[in-house]
């Protein structure tokens, strides 16, 4: 009878978070100062409102979108990455261009 080998180790390709974050010295430190404000406005009621607003409207729309350019890019991968930037961007420019035009500024001035 033949001894067996051992099995081979699985190599996964999860890293160490720590590692990670580690890497990332700006978003560590944006989130350390978004974490600082919170605890310095959490006895103002009405300051820390208006924080919590701030960063869930921010979350929302960057994963908005995030989410909706991902499914366009993804939707068309048979198109060149240069293409789509530039359809991208000129639905920014028309949209700024018509804003500005319409409201004598950019868009959010007229919210």
């Amino acid at each position: 009878m033949m001894a067996s080998e051992p099995a081979p180790e699985k190599q996964t390709n999860s890293k160490n978070p720590l590692k990670e974050l580690a890497g990332q010295p700006r978003f560590l430190a944006i989130v350390i100062a978004c974490m600082a404000l919170s605890a310095a406005v959490t006895g103002q009621p009405r300051v820390a409102m208006w924080v919590g607003f701030c960063f869930a409207a921010y979350s929302a729309i960057a994963n908005d979108s995030i989410q909706t350019i991902g499914t366009f890019i993804a939707s068309n991968k048979q198109r060149p990455w240069w293409q789509l930037w530039a359809f991208i961007g000129g639905v920014f420019l028309v949209t700024m261009t018509l804003s500005w035009m319409r409201f004598g500024g950019p868009e959010e001035n007229s919210r």
